[in-house]
């Protein structure tokens, strides 16, 4: 996962400048103490005390403009410049089980490794490209790979803008940053963050706002681990015959709200009683609550009509549908790059439909509307939508369990090999098997997908390449 998040692109320069100043007291903690309003204010409208300075931040905005879609929530809290979960904070977690959740390269060297391997076989030179990169494990097990096997990227590339995790994967890979921001090739000087050479002076790791200029004579491999899952989804549910979309509101009363009335300065939007839809957190000053009339984001991704109702998605009550613009139009762009320079694209992910937006913290499930960028938000990758994506744009996909394909491309004989190395301690063996036994056994939901075309990768039988059989 940004890292498994980029900066989002698209029309919130306004809402973003509105969110980026701190609000008067954002800046103190919560009293814990009950503050006794003077006689004179006893009628007046309860003081709220908010968790981060993002909750109070939103409050502003709803005000102002009334709900927002969750999907705005969501990339305001994951994003936001000052306060955003991303931008703030390191989330990541190892087998010692700190941060907030774990991913696989942490767990296991032989993950990259194997991956490695698998594009090393494949294609012949490459660009490799990343997107939220985490701490930088996996791109230093897949550059060390390639070195073992005497091969290096044509150029090295990683895309993320969070300053915490960019300054943890230089330390991870060991990259001397220099000046040569104007000398990386082909690329605008307007687009580099950083750039540096590795320790051994070999390979120059360039940091990127976005996808390189596509290069016809240049395959390029690009990852996706565990980024897609953190894109906000628009969140739609069926009720009452009718599409409707979930907002974040103000929490009025201060706790559940049953039937009431949304922003006070939008009639459009109206309360859904608490077993009806996703459980409001009581220590939080927020709520979700149902659009009262078709949002745009209906009328363009449901393709509803003025009272909500889609010919082309029919729903039963209390259906949730789940959508990722970014994200496919992500994998539209991809498509599209395979096509021209002959490469491939690898998307790791948790796979899932329906009602799948939550939020974690301390690597457990807690309340999405707890503590506003403090916590991290994410949403399970529906792959049939991205290869409805991929087929249209003429290009071809491949997927199957993460554990089968790992297993298929000879990770358990690497983990092997690495077990009975005689510089191998018996507490070393024994966390090299549970990390390997954690991938290939219990990430169930995790599933592996590659965008390419069958001219773009080697061993394809009955066209289907390994790993995929």
């Amino acid at each position: 996962m940004l890292s498994r998040v980029v900066a989002r692109r698209g029309p919130r320069s306004t809402l973003l400048r509105l969110l980026s100043t701190t609000p008067p007291g954002a800046s103190s903690p919560p009293s814990s103490v009950s503050v006794v309003p003077p006689p004179q204010t006893i009628n007046a409208p309860p003081v709220h005390t908010f968790s981060t300075p993002l909750e109070s931040a939103l409050h502003t905005q709803i005000k102002t403009l009334g709900p927002l879609p969750l999907s705005t929530y969501t990339s305001l809290c994951m994003t936001h410049p000052t306060f955003g979960y991303y931008t703030t904070s390191n989330p990541l977690m190892g087998l010692d089980n700190k941060g907030d959740f774990v991913t696989s390269p942490g767990l296991s060297q032989a993950f990259g490794e194997t991956l490695a391997a698998w594009v090393c076989y494949n294609l012949k030179e490459f660009r490799y490209v990343e997107y939220g990169p985490g701490d930088g494990t996996l791109c230093k097990d897949f550059l060390r790979t390639m070195d073992m096997l005497n091969r290096r990227p044509l150029e090295c590339y990683l895309i993320d803008e969070s300053p915490v995790l960019i300054e943890e994967q230089i330390k991870t890979l060991s990259v001397k940053i220099d000046d040569y921001k104007h000398d990386v090739k082909d690329i605008p000087s307007n687009m580099v963050v950083k750039t540096g050479l590795v320790e051994d002076g070999r390979t120059r790791v360039t940091w990127l706002k976005d996808l390189p200029p596509v290069n016809a004579n240049k395959p390029e491999f690009i990852m996706c681990h565990e980024f897609l899952d953190a894109l906000p989804a628009h969140v739609f549910q069926f009720k009452g015959g009718r599409w409707r979309e979930r907002m974040v509101d103000i929490n009025w009363e201060g706790g559940h709200v049953e039937e009431e009335e949304g922003g006070k300065n939008d009639q459009a939007f109206k309360g859904v009683k608490k077993q009806e839809l996703t459980e409001i957190s009581k220590s939080s000053n927020l709520r979700l609550v149902l659009s009262q009339t078709p949002t745009p984001a209906l009328k363009t991704l449901l393709k509803t009509d003025s009272k909500g109702i889609s010919t082309a998605v029919p729903g039963r009550e209390n259906a949730v549908i789940e959508i990722q613009p970014e994200a496919l139009s992500l994998i539209q762009g991809f498509s599209d790059r395979v096509n021209l320079n002959k490469g491939l694209t690898m998307i790791i992910d948790y796979v899932g439909k329906g009602d799948t937006t939550r939020a974690f913290s301390k690597h457990a499930q807690v309340d999405i509307l707890e503590r506003p960028g403090e916590c991290d938000i994410t949403c399970s990758c529906d792959y049939d939508q991205y290869s409805k994506e991929v087929s249209a744009k003429n290009a071809v996909s491949w997927r199957r369990p993460q554990g089968e394909f790992l297993v298929e491309c000879g990770m358990g004989n690497r983990v092997h090999s690495l077990i009975e190395a005689d510089e191998t301690s018996v507490e070393e063996a024994n966390k090299i098997f549970v990390g390997f036994e954690k991938i290939v056994e219990e990430m169930k939901t995790f599933e592996v997908m590659v965008i390419g075309g069958e001219s773009n990768i080697k061993g394809v039988k009955r066209g289907t390449p390994i790993g995929f059989l």
